[in-house]
């Protein structure tokens, strides 16, 4: 069975080297990083910078909109698809039509350095009892 696997993390976090090993496990398999979309902005690309404009904030859409449709055609062909992009806010709820479909496993790269205490250790022991973790109240702020 085909299948699409999108893998979002920040910068650095390794999406397109894991995205590469992932894909070359299947025998159909296609590996689609979705910053290629934006960047083929010939004229008008937004250069995205914080805070967010409403041109970045389009230009996100479209990307997110175009790679769900690629993703989706090529796994109905039979392929697996790897779908390689930044987590932020504004991405990940732009692949609710791509998460939802039930070929879909979505990956989530939070890396650290090997030897330190790795953040959501950090956050876990900073968490005052019964709160929330910091983790908890960022994530709940982005699906507002």
């Amino acid at each position: 069975m085909s299948r699409i696997i999108l893998i979002v993390g920040g910068p650095g976090a390794g999406k397109s080297t894991l995205s590469r090993l992932v894909a070359e496990r299947y025998e159909r398999s296609m590996y689609h990083e979705a910053d290629r979309i934006r960047q083929s902005v010939v004229k008008g690309f937004a250069i995205p910078q914080l805070p967010y404009s409403p041109g970045d904030l389009e230009q996100f859409g479209l990307g997110r909109d175009a790679s769900t449709l690629i993703a989706t055609s090529y796994c109905d062909a039979g392929f697996t698809v790897i779908v390689d992009d930044t987590f932020a806010c504004h991405v990940t709820p732009g692949y609710a039509t791509l998460v939802a479909d039930e070929r879909t496993v979505a990956v989530r790269l939070r890396p650290f350095i090997s030897g330190e205490e790795s953040p959501i250790d950090a956050r876990l022991r900073g968490r005052p009892r019964g709160g929330q973790s910091p983790r908890i109240q960022q994530e709940k702020s982005c699906q507002r």
